[in-house]
């Protein structure tokens, strides 16, 4: 299908860059990882979406448009290095990083340390660490 699209010359609009989300408990292929496969044969994409700057500007814009007012200290949450956190840390916005979801087989423990050394590694900060988003 995707050669089918390229030959038409069609470009991929990817709303969400992720490779894997985690459905069910299950990690499962996402629109980026179709957008990756298009680009891999030469077809022209467009991503959207985190970690890219326009959905932080719209989202930006949207809020401020509900409260009335700027917002102060945005906080971004997800469980995806390099789409929510890489997105969160280029924009300067505080993240928290849910630990269970699509990178969870990768986290070796959630003390400061362990955690530190896997930021380290994926050159990301957070401002906090949360096993699962619960509340």
């Amino acid at each position: 299908m995707l050669e089918t699209l390229k030959a038409r010359e069609l470009t991929f609009l990817c709303a969400n860059p992720d490779i894997v989300v985690q459905r069910g408990g299950k990690l499962v292929y996402c629109a980026g990882a179709l957008a990756r496969s298009y680009e891999m044969i030469g077809g022209a994409c467009i991503y959207y979406g985190k970690p890219y700057a326009p959905v932080y500007v719209a989202t930006f814009a949207a809020l401020k448009k509900a409260a009335g007012r700027g917002i102060i200290h945005p906080l971004a949450v997800g469980d995806g290095i390099v789409t929510d956190i890489v997105g969160a840390n280029a924009m300067g916005v505080d993240a928290l990083f849910i630990a269970d979801g699509i990178h969870g087989e990768e986290i070796p423990g959630l003390a400061p340390g362990l955690m530190k050394g896997f930021f380290d590694a994926h050159h990301v900060t957070a401002r906090a660490v949360m096993r699962r988003l619960v509340w």
